[in-house]
């Protein structure tokens, strides 16, 4: 720096008015406010972020301790529709490629009890009576009833000793579970309304053939193996059964109501036992 440089700096200086001391120790003051004003600011900003940090780290925990529960299945809920599809074949239940398709209308002891329920039944062609329970059913491919049963109501009017062990019921040992379509029509066969003394037909079939079940139970229920059949005791509202081919061409339909009214309706090939 030269002389003359600092000459003049130090002529600026002697100018200057020496600075009051009043004046300095507000300046002081000032600075010293505004700095405690930053520092508290500071703290506040600190805590806020500590609220803020520990709230997302207890969000992290609640989420991950419901990671850790399992997975609460639901139970399958058991309903009042019943519909089922089935291919069933001639074997287990007898060599003779015929069934049986028998229906009666239902018969009441009394306005609030039933002597035998309204039913329809497809059944093995050489069907016969049995000492079980079953009874007549021992040889059916599938039955629907419907009605709530007493402990002294029948069922199937060929065989009046039978009881009624299941209200609806589908063989174990000749049929199996099928996703084909079945049509619960009527449309292409004959038939009506069946006596209380019952209508009983045969009708050839291919070895292999489909049967559809659909049943609205009076409350929720699932059917299930007793025995060799699937079944169900709940008693039923209404009822309808279809056999067909295969290849889809009817051969049984039959209904049943709670009113105790019977259909059957069969095939052109079919013959009145």
């Amino acid at each position: 720096m030269s002389s003359e440089l600092e000459q003049r700096l130090r002529e600026a200086r002697e100018t200057l008015p020496d600075p009051d001391s009043a004046a300095t120790r507000e300046a002081r003051s000032r600075a010293l406010a505004t700095i405690r004003e930053r520092r508290s600011r500071r703290v506040r900003v600190a805590a806020v972020v500590a609220v803020l940090v520990a709230a997302l780290l207890g969000l992290g925990l609640a989420e991950a301790s419901f990671l850790r529960e399992p997975f609460k299945t639901s139970t399958p809920t058991t309903s009042r529709i019943v519909d089922r599809t089935f291919v069933c074949a001639h074997g287990p239940l007898g060599d003779l490629q015929e069934i049986e398709a028998r229906a009666g209308r239902g018969i009441r002891e009394t306005r609030s009890q039933w002597k035998q329920l309204p039913f329809a039944v497809v059944a093995a062609g050489r069907a016969t009576s049995s000492i079980s329970q079953w009874g007549s059913l021992a040889h059916s491919f599938a039955w629907i009833t419907a009605g709530d049963p007493a402990a002294t109501t029948t069922i199937d009017s060929a065989w009046r000793k039978t009881g009624v062990p299941a209200t609806l019921g589908v063989s174990l040992r000749a049929c199996k579970r099928a996703t084909s379509r079945v049509a619960l029509s009527a449309a292409g066969l004959s038939g009506g309304g069946a006596s209380p003394f019952g209508e009983e037909f045969d009708c050839p079939t291919p070895r292999r053939f489909l049967v559809r079940v659909r049943a609205v139970l009076s409350s929720p229920a699932s059917l299930r193996t007793r025995e060799s059949f699937l079944a169900t005791r709940v008693a039923v509202r209404d009822a309808r059964l279809a056999v067909r081919t295969l290849t889809g061409r009817a051969l049984v339909y039959a209904e049943t109501f709670g009113s105790g009214k019977t259909r059957l309706f069969t095939a052109g090939g079919c013959f009145r036992e």
